[in-house]
């Protein structure tokens, strides 16, 4: 392997990887499994008895709420054909739930079965018609044929093969393949991942015994014992973001009339209820309220934790906040949360923002086991549990209850009442009493780039209304070009793992905007649009294009419970009418809060065409950036953006402000729906006469290796894009991409 284009290089692995027990032959493999299994009605739907067929659907599924749209799907298409459904749904001391599945293999193979499908939990039917026997003779194998596999995602790298969809054949060899993975002590390197353990085992196997070839060459492979099929044939990927995008070009990826569609990724539940509704198949699904790990009422009914609510379970105080921060990220948010802090009659974690990953489903698995392990310890002594995260603002709370736990425990200690639920009452039930907090709670949901996100059937914005019909949002907003420069000097130098510059800023922002108009991205769809590694960096851009976001909040909200905070105008001002909002007034906290943390984020904008007033600075700062190379860039005197950098180069600036014009302009158009969307900011930008502009770049390189990029545009009246003269080297514009 080692003198191999892709070498390979072996690991030991612990003891217990596979689980407790080792069986020395195929036969004391065999014998573990009927013991194992001999019980069938204690690990659910396993027939009792002769076999009915030559054909078996094998699946497992413990402790997954997947388990309830999935397992009446395959039942379906078992029933269909007459086919047996060997399905486990609870686990087996001792074995790994992942490795079980090759002991439920070989006592449906013992039981003499001709062949068996291996379908995981996150696999569905889409084409009930399909046989097994008609998929079989189709991929023509060999009398000696034993395994049918397909190629995972980036196969040609890391995953020869994906084992959540396979067909194994009854025979000694697949007996032996079966209790070889189950006994692995050893695994190639390069096919381990974060949360995989049998797909590493079992492709390692297949390569070491030169199974199948590596490195690959061809997606359909044929070799004595083992078919690989061309993945739409068996194992299409249903997926989101840049795996779909992956799948889309090794042309995996699900379509309508193919056999199985594989949810191998994060929200599967998701994922699968959105394809259930495309496909008309609503009736399978549960009612909303069903559908999620937190309390959700049905229709009619009062939801006791509500926002602004308190409630006890025995010593414990829980609580949910009234006023939410929800974006935008670069925008104030820390600028208002502080704001928030300095009223006494508010109480918060002025610090704390929380990706609330139970609510956006955006869980990452490494978490997820984070969040099981400190929910074992903290339950027992009432705390919350709550994953650190890099950033020292930045906290994850594991579930609602936690959350709801974090914040009681918030209020008892500003509120100076650790006592507020008493002593414990064996006669109570887990709600014991649903009351008004004495201080308003405010927290910040960074849930902003989740907008759009569809969670379980219904738009992010849909289940936080539903799960909180009395919360109260605000959003802050900021000139879309500073948000971009924001966002660029805060994360580039993790993203792109550069030293951020103006001079990089602009070669990087116009490669940007040119990957983003020639793909034709917007807010809704850039994390599929932009290449992979655009997908972060577009966020940077897509945060800035309020409309599509505003409007998705709005609909489920109104203007009665969201609030837009603008943090281009006076503070002293803006905290006002904040206070005013939250219906607190208070005019000496504002006076206060202001006063000591003076904040001014609205950069100066020299004279332009498009008459765009910057009414944040005074008369002499905008004399001075006219005649300035860069604009004047932020005035900072706070103790909240301590981080410093070089003002943005003016040319860049216009190049942007001509960008986000289209999107300003629907904001304008929001106005006439939303009145309160009318702040300042976005007045002056309505009034200055935004116009829509396409903007189409191409980059060229000339015999000197130096590169222009031409910025045409469909309007007859000039633009500041027409005007910036930009060339870099052919090898700046390679590292950009």
């Amino acid at each position: 392997a080692s003198e191999q284009k892709n070498p390979l290089e072996l690991v030991e692995l612990p003891d217990d990887f596979t689980g407790n027990y080792n069986p020395t032959n195929v036969d004391e493999f065999k014998a573990l499994a009927h013991t194992i299994f001999s019980d069938t009605r204690k690990f659910g739907n396993l027939p009792r008895g002769k076999r009915n067929t030559d054909y078996a659907v094998v699946s497992i599924c413990t402790g997954m709420d997947l388990c309830d749209l999935v397992i009446p799907n395959h039942i379906q298409y078992t029933s269909k054909h007459g086919y047996d459904y060997l399905l486990a749904t609870n686990n087996a001391d001792g074995v790994p739930p992942k490795v079980l599945k090759y002991l439920l293999l070989a006592w449906a193979l013992d039981r003499g079965y001709g062949w068996v499908l291996m379908l995981d939990a996150d696999a569905v039917f889409t084409n009930v018609d399909i046989t097994l026997s008609s998929l079989i003779a189709g991929l023509r194998p060999t009398e000696e044929t034993s395994l049918i596999v397909t190629r995972g995602g980036d196969w040609k790298q890391f995953h020869p093969i994906n084992n959540g969809v396979f067909l194994i054949r009854r025979n000694y060899w697949s007996l032996r393949h079966c209790y070889e993975i189950f006994t692995a002590r050893w695994a190639y390197t390069r096919f381990l991942m974060r949360s995989l353990i049998d797909q590493p085992l079992q492709a390692s196997l297949l390569v070491a015994r030169g199974d199948i070839l590596w490195p690959p060459q061809e997606e359909e492979e044929r070799n004595r014992r083992v078919l690989i099929a061309k993945k739409r044939t068996l194992n299409s990927f249903r997926r989101g973001g840049t795996l779909q995008k992956q799948d889309e070009i090794e042309g995996g990826s699900w379509e309508r009339g193919d056999f199985i569609a594989h949810f191998a990724t994060k929200n599967k539940y998701s994922l699968l209820v959105n394809l259930l509704e495309e496909e008309n198949l609503t009736s399978e699904l549960p009612a909303v309220e069903k559908r999620f790990p937190f309390p959700l009422p049905a229709p009619g009914e009062r939801l006791a934790n509500n926002a602004g609510r308190c409630w006890c379970s025995n010593t414990t105080t829980s609580c949910v906040p009234s006023f939410h921060v929800v974006g935008v990220h670069k925008a104030g948010t820390k600028s208002i949360m502080r704001y928030l802090a300095g009223h006494p009659g508010l109480a918060g974690h002025s610090f704390i923002e929380d990706p609330a990953r139970w609510l956006t489903e955006v869980h990452l698995t490494s978490e997820a086991k984070t969040c099981d392990k400190i929910r074992a310890k903290s339950k027992k002594k009432g705390l919350p549990a709550v994953v650190g995260m890099k950033s020292k603002r930045s906290v994850s709370t594991c579930s609602f209850e936690d959350y709801a736990l974090l914040y009681g425990s918030v209020l008892e200690t500003q509120s100076n009442d650790e006592g507020m639920c008493g002593t414990p009452d064996s006669q109570v039930s887990t709600l014991l009493s649903s009351r008004d907090p004495p201080k308003v709670l405010f927290d910040e949901l960074n849930i902003w780039a989740h907008t759009f996100n569809r969670i379980r059937g219904l738009q992010l914005p849909d289940v936080l209304q539903r799960l909180q019909p009395s919360a109260n949002l605000l959003i802050t907003v900021r000139e879309p070009v500073d948000v971009v420069y924001s966002a660029y000097n805060h994360f580039a130098p993790s993203v792109l793992q550069v030293k951020t510059s103006p001079e990089h800023f602009d070669l990087f922002i116009r490669s940007l905007v040119s990957a983003w108009t020639t793909h034709n991205c917007d807010a809704t769809n850039y994390r599929t649009c932009l290449p992979a590694e655009l997908e972060a960096p577009g966020f940077w851009l897509a945060r800035a294009m309020y409309s599509k976001y505003l409007a998705a909040w709005l609909e489920h909200f109104g203007c009665s419970r969201v609030h837009l905070f603008d943090v281009s105008v006076d503070p002293k001002q803006e905290v006002r009418r904040l206070y005013d909002f939250i219906g607190l007034p208070n005019d000496d906290a504002a006076d206060r809060v202001t006063r000591s943390n003076y904040i001014l984020l609205e950069q100066s904008t020299a004279a332009s065409e498009n008459n765009t007033v910057d009414r944040g600075l005074n008369a002499q700062q905008r004399n001075n950036s006219t005649t300035q190379t860069r604009s004047s860039g932020k005035q900072r005197a706070n103790s909240m953006n301590k981080n410093t950098y070089a003002p943005m180069l003016e040319p860049t600036r216009k190049f942007l402000r001509d960008f986000f014009i289209p999107y300003n302009r629907e904001v304008c158009d929001l106005i006439d729906q939303y009145p309160c969307v009318e702040v300042p900011l976005f007045r002056r930008q309505c009034s200055s006469g935004v116009k829509r502009i396409a903007v189409d770049s191409q980059i060229t390189a000339d015999e000197n290796d130096q590169v222009s990029v031409s910025i045409s545009d469909d309007s007859s009246q000039p633009s500041a894009l027409e005007e910036v003269p930009y060339e870099m080297t052919s090898n700046e514009v390679n590292l950009l991409v």
